[in-house]
């Protein structure tokens, strides 16, 4: 052989060990990774078996006591349950759970099982349709239990060969593990569609207007975000972007939609994946034309164009809570009206400038955060009632029926009464339902307006 070739062999002996040995390593790294998430699958599915068993445990606890008091505590313990094993679901890999009934079942469990505690949390009686509701949910959970639990037998008896990865997907025993979610997701069908009249329908109503959550619900891909971002700015034609996909870890699950006039931002949307929701929006308007400008906007015009701007955007029923004014414009914050009541922990932060009749910034981050479902959004007692414990040198100027979180963050139905004394302003809440004085505020020269 020629020595100018000799060292070929060597090098590439060598090349081929090198690509093997990377090759090995690529493969071993793909096979820990898939490796992690099946164990993280199979961990949500037996948290999500422990959840569902210890549901039942506490519905069973509700069906051998009279007790108001003993119910509610256990009603309370149901609700976490119920909450746990949806957040394990939605853990588990998309196509066993593909359908959705599962998902859907135990939100709308958890929904009303909510909604009964916060019912009774004054230790009043429950009613015989109550009490059936109650025994109703907890056959339901027994036959899902019982599915679950076969399932999760079988994985422990086929540790090594029961796999959940699509990428692993290759063994037979997977076909099985869908057949029995598939069992599991029509039986929760079944529930839902028989037993809705029972103990689902109440939530119906409440859901579409105050239980605004984007946890769940259609998924929208990141090209239908793009558009809700421009729709929602009121940009019809050609316009770059960028899409960043917000994942576990962020505040919530959706897109960060940037668009872009050639290379200057002019505006930033976080759009949700679930029901496609803009959940927050700041923008800074683009082709700005003479006769959108204005030499200095007052506060009730302002106002105005915030009051514009949430009907639009769907928000047909809202106060405003507070405004501030500053050198650069006006800051409101507003809040849906459900039922005659203000929703105070779904506000609205919206800001208007002084030069331009348009809003440049909106977070309905609260709206979509704290979704509430109350019994009733009726009061007990009466306005002149509520203001019975009042100094009579206290001076009303507003009062209003709303929901405000108590210290515990449970939902409240207050009244929210607005006055002053010679010095100061302040912001009495009482229970709408009890007639106590809940909390004194003292408010600032800002917060008075």
């Amino acid at each position: 052989m020629n020595r100018r070739y000799g060292w070929m062999i060597p090098a590439l002996t060598i090349g081929v060990i090198g690509f093997g040995l990377y090759g090995f390593n690529e493969h071993q790294n793909r096979m820990a990774a898939v490796q992690m998430a099946e164990n993280q699958y199979q961990g949500n599915y037996h948290r999500l078996s422990a959840h569902v068993d210890l549901l039942q445990d506490a519905l069973s606890k509700m069906m051998v006591t009279t007790s108001s008091r003993s119910i509610e505590r256990e009603l309370s313990s149901a609700q976490r349950q119920s909450a746990a094993a949806i957040a394990n679901l939605e853990g588990l890999p998309a196509k066993l759970t593909k359908n959705g009934s599962l998902i859907r079942y135990f939100t709308h469990t958890s929904a009303y099982l909510e909604q009964l505690h916060l019912s009774h949390m004054n230790g009043s009686h429950f009613t015989a349709a109550e009490r059936n509701s109650i025994q109703q949910i907890y056959r339901e959970t027994t036959r899902l239990e019982h599915g679950m639990s076969a399932t999760q037998k079988d994985l422990f008896a086929k540790m090594n060969s029961f796999q959940m990865t699509g990428a692993m997907a290759a063994n037979v025993k997977e076909v099985t593990l869908q057949k029995q979610f598939d069992q599991m997701d029509g039986d929760a069908k079944q529930m839902l569609s028989e037993n809705g009249r029972l103990h689902m329908d109440p939530l119906q109503a409440a859901d579409t207007r105050v239980a605004n959550s984007i946890a769940s619900g259609p998924v929208y891909p990141s090209t239908d975000a793009v558009s809700i971002a421009k729709r929602f700015l009121g940009y019809s034609g050609t316009i770059r972007y960028r899409v960043l996909n917000l994942g576990p870890g962020f505040e919530f699950h959706g897109y960060l939609v940037t668009l872009l006039n050639g290379t200057q931002e002019t505006g930033r949307l976080a759009v949700s994946v679930h029901r496609g929701k803009v959940v927050w929006m700041t923008r800074t308007p683009l082709n700005l034309r003479s006769s959108t400008l204005r030499s200095g906007i007052n506060f009730l015009a302002a106002k105005q164009v915030a009051s514009d701007f949430l009907i639009k955007h769907g928000f047909s029923s809202v106060a405003m809570l507070r405004s501030y004014a500053g050198q650069q414009g006006y800051s409101f914050a507003f809040a849906p009206v459900y039922q005659g009541a203000v929703i105070e922990p779904q506000t609205m932060l919206i800001k208007v400038p002084t030069n331009w009749a348009g809003v440049t910034d909106f977070d309905a981050s609260a709206y979509y955060a704290n979704p509430i479902t109350l019994s009733s959004y009726r009061p007990a007692i009466t306005i002149r009632q509520a203001r019975a414990e009042l100094a009579s040198s206290f001076k009303v100027d507003k009062e209003q029926l709303a929901v405000v979180y108590d210290p515990a963050k449970h939902p409240r139905l207050v009244y929210s009464i607005l006055g002053r004394t010679s010095a100061s302003t302040f912001r009495v809440l009482v229970d709408a339902n009890s007639g106590a004085q809940l909390q004194i505020d003292k408010l600032s020269k800002e917060e008075s307006l």
